[in-house]
């Protein structure tokens, strides 16, 4: 995995039944924005669901922000999750050295997009606490799925780091 594109063909394997969206055209300005990245099916203990999912590449480990994601991805993962049997979500690969490649998946809900709005980032310190999906042979499991909760868990004061992060977005909001 050396690229996102590397990363989305490996997230479309891995799904039950996984379909990368293609990239806008080479006019970029006269193509239709993407919604996410892709679409799947994928069985999970309770059952089979539809999957919205938009990926993100970090070439070394380091800190995950949420501004990353564009306002339009996060609009539509919100929009789509409201129907049933529909999860969305965003899978971040990260590249941590020759053998080691992962892929930690988030349970796109309202709360995340409260962390997007303020522009929230995930430090390595924190990012390492969370439980990941190791890739093996071109595809990985789906059996870690990190919650809101789980996120809040690894801060040893979640609140202040939230309330921090909320502070700055208001600044540059005026």
């Amino acid at each position: 995995m050396k690229n996102e594109a590397e990363l989305c063909t490996i997230i479309a394997k891995s799904f039950t039944f996984g379909w990368k969206i293609p990239d806008a055209s080479g006019n970029y300005f006269q193509s239709s924005i993407r919604a996410f990245d892709g679409i799947a099916t994928q069985m999970f203990d309770d059952g089979l669901h539809f999957v919205c999912w938009e990926a993100k590449y970090l070439k070394s480990p380091g800190a995950f922000s949420f501004k990353r994601i564009e306002t339009h991805q996060n609009e539509f993962l919100i929009e789509f999750r409201k129907a049933k049997e529909v999860k969305s979500m965003v899978l971040v690969g990260v590249d941590y050295g020759r053998s080691d490649k992962r892929v930690f998946i988030f349970d796109w809900d309202e709360n995340f997009s409260d962390l997007y709005k303020i522009g929230f980032s995930i430090h390595l310190k924190e990012l390492d606490k969370l439980p990941y999906n190791k890739i093996s042979k071109g595809t990985f499991s789906f059996d870690n799925i990190i919650t809101y909760n789980m996120l809040k868990s690894v801060y040893t004061d979640f609140n202040k780091v939230y309330n921090d992060f909320k502070k700055k977005a208001e600044k540059i909001d005026g």
